[in-house]
């Protein structure tokens, strides 16, 4: 301050203030107070992933412990349950077939061997004590199997004497029939009859019961109940009562629709009610001691049956977790919420209560429901190892349950190729068939890819359509044989591309293309040097079991139920980005590995 000058006389230097008299605020510190925890929460995201990745390679056995010994815990409390039961219980079991000319499903006693007498009824006789070894258990496990009734429900059908009765598509028809003709018990198969025309033919199902009523979308409907009886396994053993339901919603189907879409559309709601209606009705009719529930279709039967038949039990068996009945357009709401009460004959609470997920209407939570509720959460599986622990970390309906078991599906060695001569001739042989069946080139060099499945996205047919150009271009000898019905956009996309590609000059010969259901020659699989499997989702995989018994190798994801033969794999880090599954399919296929191996 210069000479001469002087604060005003009404400043006082108490009242002026500097920059240290305002409380800084401490940002930084804020912020790493904040913020410290980042790192810990990083290092806790990828210490989860790395236990999620090591539950789908290493912890599959835990499930399939806890699934076996549920399943002896259920076999122990239904022998006890037989034990305790009233005169009463007995009385209303001796009813379950409606047709008096039939002979009753009754359960032999658990410590003796199945039987049967001259009208058919199971009957036991005396066994030997059963020791402390495993195959002791193991043959009491199995004696004691043989005293439950099971009743098993699925669109898909085929009777074991009757070759055009039914029809089948995939891997829930091939165990259907397997169940239906080596089930170690007495098993009760209910299935809604197609159209018959000339594919189809029920000719010689002759016995008829009593029908059921049942009201869906608020009008009564009646449903003929046809049955047919055989002793798959020989006369003295298990007895199949096949129960074929007729009614104009379920024969508007035919041997190619088995499976009635879109979820949208009022009469497939209405078909939906009607066979869990039906299913029910037979439950409570039959009072079978497990209902083998394969997928969502027949889920919801088991809530319409459970206050007529309390101790009813049920396996839920995933074939494909990915459909689950759902309606993804409406929020179950308001209108929606009453419009499904009414088709399914249900009340509002509890449609709400079982059949809403995550606002959506879903059909498969019903199941899932009633398992978590009456059974602890025992009593769900899929059917393959792998594909049990994607299930239950991708699908959040499968959450709350405890475990899901994987048990793969059975696959019987008769079913091997005889070859008379060497692989290798045979191969070749067969090849030269093919090419000329097909149309293809003439070539016993050539290397013959081959995909049979549904053309869907879950199969990844996409993704053989892009790489396919590529595919035939890089290798002059390839050969290209796609075979399978049209199931969503994706695989009409594929078909088209395919069709296309198919009548391009360059590559007249090398490419085969038939988007329907179609009966392949039985030289195809013998013929094929790879079997291309690129699923985004595979839950078990028949296909590539019966393409390596003869002999060839599988091109595909590492993914579900697949990877159990040899083939070379690629691992989708991401089933959405399109680009990075065509990338990984390629450099699978362009392995020098690959192409040398024959």
């Amino acid at each position: 301050m210069t000479a001469g000058m002087a604060f005003p006389s009404s400043v006082s230097l108490l009242n002026i203030t500097t920059p240290y008299d305002v409380i800084p605020t401490p940002v930084w510190s804020i912020c790493f107070c904040v913020f410290w925890l980042i790192p810990a929460l990083l290092y806790a995201c990828f210490e989860y992933m790395v236990h999620q990745r090591r539950r789908l390679i290493d912890g599959v056995h835990l499930g399939i412990g806890m699934a076996t010994k549920s399943f002896r815990e259920l076999l122990i409390s239904r022998v006890d349950s037989e034990g305790d039961s009233s005169s009463e219980d007995q009385g209303e079991q001796s009813v379950r077939f409606t047709d008096p000319s039939h002979t009753e499903i009754r359960p032999a006693e658990a410590n003796g061997s199945v039987d049967r007498d001259v009208g058919g009824r199971v009957v036991s006789s005396d066994s030997d004590d059963s020791g402390d070894s495993t195959d002791d258990e193991d043959e009491e496990l199995l004696v004691t199997a043989r005293t439950i009734t099971v009743m098993y429900s699925s669109l898909e059908h085929k009777l074991p004497d009757l070759p055009k009765a039914g029809a089948t598509t995939g891997g829930l028809g091939k165990v259907t029939s397997l169940i239906a003709c080596h089930h170690p018990s007495d098993i009760i198969m209910v299935h809604p009859m197609l159209k018959q025309d000339g594919r189809v033919s029920y000719m010689g199902v002759t016995e008829e019961d009593h029908p059921l009523q049942v009201v869906v979308d608020g009008v009564k409907e009646k449903v003929r109940v046809l049955r047919h009886v055989c002793y798959p396994q020989g006369p003295r053993g298990p007895r199949a009562d096949f129960l074929l339901l007729s009614h104009p919603l379920f024969e508007a189907r035919a041997k190619d629709t088995i499976y009635p879409s879109p979820m949208t559309r009022r009469p497939v709601l209405r078909f939906y009610s009607l066979w869990n209606q039906a299913v029910a009705a037979l439950i409570v009719q039959h009072r079978p001691h497990i209902f083998h529930c394969p997928d969502f279709h027949s889920a919801i039967a088991p809530w319409y049956a459970v206050n007529a038949h309390q101790d009813l039990k049920v396996l839920l068996v995933l074939h494909n977790a990915e459909y689950q009945g759902t309606i993804t357009t409406d929020m179950m709401i308001g209108e929606p919420l009453s419009c499904v009460a009414k088709i399914f004959n249900l009340s509002e609470k509890k449609v709400r209560a079982h059949l809403v997920h995550e606002g959506r209407f879903n059909m498969l939570k019903a199941a899932v429901d009633f398992v978590i509720e009456r059974q602890q959460g025992k009593g769900i599986t899929a059917v393959s190892k792998f594909y049990a622990e994607e299930c239950l970390c991708n699908y959040s309906i499968l959450w709350p349950l405890p475990t899901v078991a994987g048990l793969d599906n059975p696959m019987l060695e008769e079913e091997r190729p005889v070859l008379n001569g060497s692989l290798e001739t045979a191969k070749a042989e067969a090849k030269a068939k093919i090419q000329e069946a097909l149309g293809l080139a003439r070539n016993p060099d050539a290397r013959m890819f081959v995909s049979i499945g549904r053309l869907v996205r879950q199969k990844g047919v996409d993704l053989v359509a892009d790489v396919a150009p590529w595919i035939l271009s890089q290798f002059p000898d390839s050969q290209l044989v796609v075979v399978g019905p049209i199931g969503d956009g994706f695989g009409h996309y594929a078909a088209q591309k395919l069709e296309a590609l198919a009548k391009d000059p360059q590559h007249i010969g090398q490419l085969f293309v038939k988007p329907e259901f179609w009966k392949a020659p039985p030289e195809l699989k013998l013929a094929a040097d790879f079997c291309i499997m690129p699923s985004r989702d595979e839950p078990f995989g028949y296909v590539d079991i019966e393409f390596a018994w003869h002999g060839a190798l599988t091109v595909g994801a590492q993914a579900g139920g697949l990877g159990k033969v040899p083939g070379f794999y690629f691992i989708a880090q991401n089933r959405e980005n399109l680009s990075r599954l065509r990338r990984e399919l390629k450099r699978v296929i362009q392995s020098e590995t690959m192409w040398h191996i024959f």
